[in-house]
């Protein structure tokens, strides 16, 4: 399953706006990466039409610190960070990344009408 990647220019711009946004901050040589790389491809494949971007921290680093820097949220790798409307509304890393876990982040960002106040 293909990830979406940042312009060849690292511009983040592309991640602020009214849509969710998954940011994965991804290790190439990390084993705990690929263990999140996995539970975030199980998430990608029950919800198909949510954007999640890659960016690997070996290849990416100006994004990684623009990241960083624009959402107000320490670097770590590895790391997801959901934002929404130009801020970061969640954000997990290492083992706190599992498919459940980003489950529950898409609640927060679309509710289902269930979960919905009457």
């Amino acid at each position: 399953m293909q990830f979406e990647r940042l312009s060849p220019s690292g511009d983040i711009s592309q991640l602020d706006g009214p849509e969710p946004v998954w940011i994965f901050k991804h290790s190439l040589t990390c084993p705990v990466s690929a263990r999140a790389m996995a539970q975030v491809s199980t998430f990608r494949q029950r919800h198909p039409g949510v954007r999640v971007v890659l960016i690997e921290v070996q290849r990416e680093r100006l994004a990684v610190r623009a990241v960083a820097d624009h959402f107000e949220v320490p670097h770590a790798s590895p790391q997801v960070i959901l934002a929404l409307d130009g801020t970061a509304r969640w954000t997990a890393s290492q083992f706190g990344i599992s498919a459940d876990a980003l489950e529950r982040s898409l609640a927060r960002v679309r509710p289902t009408p269930s979960s919905r106040p009457a």
